[in-house]
């Protein structure tokens, strides 16, 4: 059995995510709050950890006016994940 991370989103507007935001767009912005989140889920024993990527469509990532393209969102989700959670996969 595998144990997974909690929910992403809540934990960022727990940190302060204004509720309309996309958690994606801390991903460069707030790279810390989300490496802190992967790191507490791995604290807590999840050996999994999922990235912060649920809205990284492009049409959706222009409408809530977030500049970076979803590869950059995408690359910087992966670093923040590998490098805050290294024993989760």
């Amino acid at each position: 059995m595998r144990l997974l991370d909690g929910a992403m989103a809540t934990a960022l507007q727990a940190a302060g995510l204004p509720a309309e935001s996309l958690p994606e767009a801390w991903l460069l912005s707030r790279p810390e709050e989300v490496a802190r989140v992967h790191a507490a889920h791995a604290e807590a024993g999840a050996e999994v950890v999922l990235t912060a990527t649920f809205n990284l469509a492009a049409p959706r990532l222009r409408a809530a006016g977030v500049a970076a393209t979803a590869g950059e969102l995408a690359a910087a989700a992966v670093r923040l994940a590998r490098s805050a959670a290294p024993s989760a996969t």
